[in-house]
């Protein structure tokens, strides 16, 4: 019990409840470590009396998420500080994958509502509230602490490097509008392999690892940007919107490269020297209903 207070004594300093000195908390734990046991069993019973009229409604969830909270101090404080609409696509080499960017975006909207409290009595109530929302939110508080460090270097250079973000999303929007992907048939492995490109000056193409680095990096804009403001402005929407269909043109590359891949393997004469170039979404997707129809033929 004595460490059950006193991890939420931690908790509410984090979360800046203030507490004083004839406050119910610092009470109790003031009379839980009496250090010379002299309470006698009445006092003992008006104790626990006490304790439980404060604490009644606190149940085994609530202790686990407030214990889970004592030990993320660090990132909690992190957390009060950031924006979520400035997490933008830097994904610290791929150290930090979309699914810890979405959970540290839910635990910064689930949290958020616990901030600042005027008594504990209201932080606890808050508290409960959250869990009924989300009842896994500890565990999630507990990996995205475990990612702290990272996230927090993340974050800070995006601050640092605001040109960087820049540039990736203008290759994602120029891969959108200008690219062209290539696939063509490997015959020493016997497989089909991708590649992008669009016009620029460096002409540059990319593989296909690279191809999914840009994909994961567009994934965690879009997520960013559609959970970051209830009213989404004109421009994220569209930013947004064009980091989805790179996703999904991504994603039917690669489908578009398997089934290929599989033509190849089978033997089937129209792919043993196999080169094709494609752009646009809807382009893509009608080449890849005909590969499919092929395979069935076949």
């Amino acid at each position: 019990m004595i460490e059950r207070h006193e991890q939420l004594e931690k908790v509410a300093r984090i979360f800046n409840v203030p507490l004083d000195k004839e406050d119910w908390l610092l009470k109790s734990i003031r009379t839980l470590k009496n250090e010379d046991n002299l309470l006698e069993l009445g006092q003992i019973n008006s104790l626990f009396t006490f304790i439980d009229r404060n604490l009644s409604n606190v149940n085994n969830n609530c202790w686990k998420l407030i214990k889970e909270l004592s030990s993320a101090d660090d990132f909690i404080i992190f957390l009060r500080k950031i924006d979520i609409k400035n997490l933008d696509d830097h994904s610290d080499e791929r150290l930090i994958q979309e699914d810890t960017i979405s959970l540290l975006i839910q635990v910064k909207q689930f949290l958020f509502p616990l901030m600042d409290k005027e008594t504990i009595a209201d932080f606890l109530g808050a508290l409960q509230d959250v869990i009924k929302k989300n009842s896994t939110l500890g565990e999630k508080i507990a990996l995205c602490n475990n990612s702290n460090m990272a996230l927090q270097k993340m974050y800070n250079n995006i601050y640092n490097t605001s040109n960087y973000s820049k540039v990736i999303k203008e290759k994602i929007k120029n891969a959108v509008t200008n690219g062209t992907y290539t696939f063509i048939c490997d015959q020493k492995v016997d497989k089909c392999l991708v590649s992008l490109n669009y016009p620029s000056k460096d002409n540059i193409i990319y593989n296909l690892n690279e191809i999914l680095d840009l994909r994961e990096r567009a994934l965690i804009i879009a997520k960013l940007k559609a959970s970051g403001n209830n009213k989404i402005d004109d421009d994220a929407e569209m930013l947004k919107n064009v980091m989805n269909e790179f996703v999904a043109q991504v994603d039917i590359a690669q489908e578009i490269s398997n089934v290929v891949s599989v033509l190849i393997q089978m033997g089937h004469f129209g792919y043993r020297k196999f080169e094709k170039q494609l752009h646009e979404t809807e382009k893509m997707k009608e080449y890849l209903k005909f590969l499919k129809d092929e395979l069935e033929k076949w």
